[in-house]
């Protein structure tokens, strides 16, 4: 009796065991970070998304177009996001003084003292579930296949997020470091 042959829709044993264990323990970590901020500061996971990344751009302020794509998210689920951390005032929306078709989001006071308390447990987090089991080699070569990942997918062409309209353009894009953007990193 001869093995079927493997079929072409069929990761290799090994390569399976790889894909699943990383998939696994991306959805795990993400999941107990989310549980953990909701419990201990009220914050949901995608909200200290938005403010760390806003925390972080220049002047506290984003494109929300280029913050859309930089979260992978679309311009209608960002829109749903900024609605509600508005009504905690941790952001607030703005006019591009550039462009009127363009929005930027602005960290408010009271979003950056909401993020530095999230941020604590964050890192705790981060250092206790994430760091601490592995060995500094073990993050630096974690840290090279992300980035390969990021940089490499298997269609060839770069990973973004979602656009509004197939083949989208990125006019913002463009104007990033005018209006606090900084440089973006397309997830």
């Amino acid at each position: 009796m001869t093995t079927p042959p493997s079929s072409p829709l069929e990761l290799e044993g090994h390569e399976q065991q790889t894909f699943r264990a990383f998939l696994t323990a991306a959805r795990l970590l993400s999941n107990a970070i989310g549980q953990e901020l909701r419990r201990e500061t009220g914050m949901t996971k995608i909200h200290f998304e938005v403010l760390s990344r806003l925390e972080e751009a220049p002047g506290h302020r984003m494109n929300l177009g280029a913050l859309a794509r930089d979260m992978a998210v679309s311009s209608s689920r960002l829109s749903h996001i900024m609605n509600r951390l508005e009504e905690l005032s941790w952001v607030r929306r703005l006019d591009n003084p550039r462009d009127g078709r363009f929005h930027l989001a602005e960290l408010t006071d009271g979003g950056l003292t909401a993020f530095h308390r999230a941020a604590l447990r964050h890192t705790r987090f981060a250092q206790e579930r994430f760091l601490a089991p592995l060995s500094a080699e073990q993050v630096g070569q974690l840290r090279q296949i992300s980035n390969t990942l990021l940089a490499q997918p298997p269609s060839g062409a770069p990973l973004t997020g979602p656009r509004d309209r197939p083949g989208e353009a990125a006019p913002d894009a463009v104007e990033a470091d005018v209006y606090g953007t900084g440089p973006t990193l397309r997830l």
